[in-house]
């Protein structure tokens, strides 16, 4: 592991490999809380790194110090599955395999990311709830060789130099939980987007470095300094995870068709499909085609029937049509699926006021303040408007 400033996290963390792991290797590049004194508790393997702005060259110099045939990475704010126990023992006893990929369910309550999928049963993280969690894969677990070595001074990974080796890397079942929503990302965000621009500098003609940069670029709201970037990594390479960011940002702009054109195409290749299909809805609605865009959320809600955009922008279009039971119905629907979801609420709001239910309209502005709907100064002037009248 690296570790920086962790101590919100980092015992949990610990906590959830023992009797997995054979030895814990921290390095900790500068932390100025807790955090060298709870890794203390569970490792004397603890070493210090000056921090160079490059994250693989920590990750290479916490490689140095472990002593173990396989490695697991993990970070802070990640658990280990308690039942994936199992799993990794017997890994590690596979003489044919070099490297498994794992998946993390990355917590949170934005819906609208990429693949997010929501829990029967929410998941606690301290004082925080969340209502879904959207996946990723990459290689955590792979043997200690001489060349295997991470690359990227930030989002770092083992791939390339695994590839380069052709060794052996099969998918394992393996969970693991990250709760780094719960943090604040202001200066995560600032420090990363100094890193993946460097990064870009040293790989420029690297797709997957354009797509960082540009995803740095949107996170950050610079949209069309994100829109110049995804259109740079595409010139080097196809890529739909650059079309599908492209297509997300040209919609934010307002430029609908360069949008559709790009959602479209993702559609006819069968790649990020079901927010695609939400996407081309989303345009239809902003062009005033209300028909059609009922028709692509709808395809989407077919292919994954607890894809919450689709009921909340369902909501939206049967309030425009005047269908309020049906809009009602959707936006219960969405709210059923993830309850702090604020523009589920506000759409509910609307549909309440325009039926004359000042109390359920209220309640449901309020629940989309609280819960932190974008544009608070024009809610807060309908709450105490409907205060006054209630």
């Amino acid at each position: 592991m690296i570790v920086k400033d962790e101590e919100q996290f980092l015992e949990c963390c610990l906590q959830s490999v023992q009797g997995v792991v054979d030895e814990i290797v921290i390095v900790d590049t500068g932390s100025s809380d807790r955090t060298k004194e709870i890794a203390a508790r569970f490792t004397s393997s603890l070493f210090d790194f000056g921090w160079v702005d490059d994250f693989a060259a920590a990750r290479n110099y916490a490689l140095s110090k472990a002593t173990s045939d396989w490695i697991l990475i993990l970070d802070a704010d990640e658990v280990l599955d308690e039942q994936s126990h199992t799993l990794v023992r017997e890994a590690l006893l596979n003489s044919a395999v070099d490297g498994y990929t794992i998946i993390t369910r990355n917590y949170s309550n934005h819906s609208s990311q990429s693949g997010w999928q929501s829990l029967i049963d929410p998941v606690r993280f301290g004082q925080n709830v969340f209502y879904g969690w959207s996946p990723s894969q990459k290689v955590r677990l792979f043997r200690r060789l001489p060349g295997v070595l991470f690359e990227g001074c930030v989002h770092e990974v083992v791939e390339p130099s695994l590839k380069r080796l052709h060794l052996v890397v099969q998918s394992l079942p393996l969970v693991v939980h990250h709760y780094g929503a719960v943090r604040g990302s202001t200066d995560k965000l600032k420090s990363y987007l100094a890193l993946a621009k460097k990064k870009v500098a040293v790989h420029q003609q690297d797709p997957q470095a354009y797509l960082e940069l540009g995803i740095e670029y949107k996170e950050a709201g610079n949209l069309d300094a994100a829109r110049q970037v995804f259109r740079q990594g595409l010139s080097f390479g196809r890529s739909s995870h650059l079309i599908f960011n492209l297509a997300v940002v040209e919609e934010k702009l307002g430029n609908l068709v360069e949008a559709k054109t790009l959602f479209f195409r993702l559609v006819e290749e069968k790649e990020f499909l079901i927010e695609a299909l939400a996407g081309l809805g989303y345009c239809y609605f902003q062009e005033g085609n209300i028909t059609e865009a009922e028709r692509y959320y709808q395809k989407a809600l077919v292919l994954q029937p607890a894809y919450v955009e689709s009921f909340v922008n369902l909501g939206a279009i049967c309030e425009k049509k005047g269908e309020y039971s049906r809009a009602i119905g959707f936006l219960q629907r969405a709210i059923g699926l993830n309850s702090v979801h604020p523009r589920a609420y506000y759409n509910l709001g609307v549909v309440y006021e325009n039926m004359k239910r000042g109390a359920d309209a209220l309640r449901c502005y309020e629940n989309a303040l609280r819960y932190g709907y974008r544009k608070r100064e024009f809610l807060q002037e309908r709450i105490t408007i409907l205060r006054s009248a209630v």
